[in-house]
């Protein structure tokens, strides 16, 4: 398990809605594309159980496993979320879930149906879902993160999907990709977990 360093979150860090929080500019162009290089070959997304469902989530997903060469974008992340937690949430936290990054790329047609990534089971101790925006948001038409909140659909502004932000919620928020209709999306999904809700 990586363990949460604590460090000051940098200013350039905004609040986006209610529950979903953003760190703008956490990681640098060139830093993005170190990332992307890192990338295995990709697979077919597979949802709990390792099922592939198309219906239910359609992507490519590769894993960046945490190694001398990509523990500084582990601690990158692990810095902004926990910074972004004491902030906004509050919640105890302990690391993250996996030591493999998940890296996804969304083509046209690929698409997440509204889901949430912690609510019971072996996905209880979720706490923080974590987006890493890869490219510039004029890489791809749709595919948007929307979060359900309010008794309806909202999402993050396609200007503030910046390449190298890094987008916080609650796992329990539900949320969805939108159908990617041009261009290819890449992003770094990875969960933080803690001790179950009391």
């Amino acid at each position: 398990m990586f363990i949460l360093p604590v460090r000051p979150l940098p200013e350039t860090a905004t609040y986006a809605y209610v529950s979903p929080g953003l760190h703008d500019g956490a990681f640098t162009s060139d830093e993005c594309r170190r990332i992307l290089a890192m990338a295995g070959p990709f697979e077919a997304a597979t949802v709990q159980g390792g099922v592939v469902t198309e219906t239910f989530r359609r992507a490519d997903v590769s894993g960046i496993a945490l190694t001398d060469e990509s523990a500084w974008i582990f601690e990158r992340i692990a810095v902004a979320a926990m910074n972004l937690n004491r902030q906004f949430w509050g919640f105890d936290l302990t690391g993250i879930v996996n030591p493999t990054l998940q890296l996804v790329r969304y083509r046209p047609g690929h698409h997440h149906v509204w889901h949430r990534d912690g609510c019971d089971g072996s996905f209880s101790t979720r706490k923080l879902s974590i987006t890493v925006q890869l490219c510039g948001s004029d890489a791809f038409e749709g595919g948007e993160l929307q979060f359900y909140e309010r008794e309806q659909p909202t999402r993050i502004p396609k200007d503030q999907l910046k390449e190298g932000t890094i987008i916080v919620f609650p796992s329990y928020l539900l949320h969805c990709v939108t159908p990617v209709t041009s261009g290819v999306r890449h992003a770094l999904v990875v969960w933080i977990e803690g001790p179950p809700y009391r």
